[in-house]
């Protein structure tokens, strides 16, 4: 009996499923004057550029390698 219940606890529970990544990736550029550029991927801040070239270029390449997993990306300048 004690076994049986110590061997259900190491398997975990069987119904509990793995949370999905989304598909959808935003990338955000927010200009901030003379602090820089803020890049933001789906809301949270990944680096703050010095300028909108540098943050452009980095949106590029993050959205290159986003595309390459299969992902949908749409880039945001504000």
């Amino acid at each position: 009996m004690m076994q049986d219940k110590v061997i259900n606890i190491l398997k975990g529970n069987p119904k509990a499923k793995r949370a999905k990544r989304k598909a959808q990736v935003e990338i955000t550029l927010y200009d901030l004057g003379t602090d820089g550029v803020s890049v933001q991927v789906n809301g949270k801040e990944v680096w703050l550029a010095p300028s909108m070239e540098r943050a452009e270029e980095d949106a590029k390449h993050r959205k290159e390698r986003a595309e390459a997993l299969g992902r949908t990306v749409s880039i945001d300048k504000f």
